[in-house]
């Protein structure tokens, strides 16, 4: 698959294949982008959906990843979510980026 294949090195994306899409609250509060495709109704379109949050994707997380890829760091330092045993705060103080299980099976990351 293309889309899979062209990705497959970038870890904040993350590929959905039909026949879902990708919904907005899966991406939220994260650094990830997911992106999902489905053939049109009529047969003859693709109906590419793309999904992210911009507060944290935007300019706050760009300039985080491209730190961390300035200093040889690994770009995902500071951007994936703290697993609560290893957080100072409690596990609701913190939004975990996890996908619910049918719908991360689909994703490529």
């Amino acid at each position: 698959d293309l889309m899979r294949d062209f990705y497959m090195q970038s870890p904040f994306v993350r590929i959905v294949g039909p026949p879902r899409l990708p919904e907005i609250q899966h991406s939220q509060h994260s650094n990830f982008r997911d992106i999902g495709w489905v053939l049109a109704p009529d047969g003859k379109r693709v109906m590419l959906v793309s999904c992210l949050d911009n507060l944290i994707k935007g300019a706050a997380g760009q300039a985080v990843q491209n730190m961390n890829l300035m200093y040889g760091w690994d770009e995902r330092d500071g951007l994936l979510p703290v697993p609560a045993t290893r957080s100072r705060f409690p596990r609701a103080a913190y939004v975990s980026a996890i996908m619910p299980a049918s719908y991360a099976a689909e994703a490529v990351h």
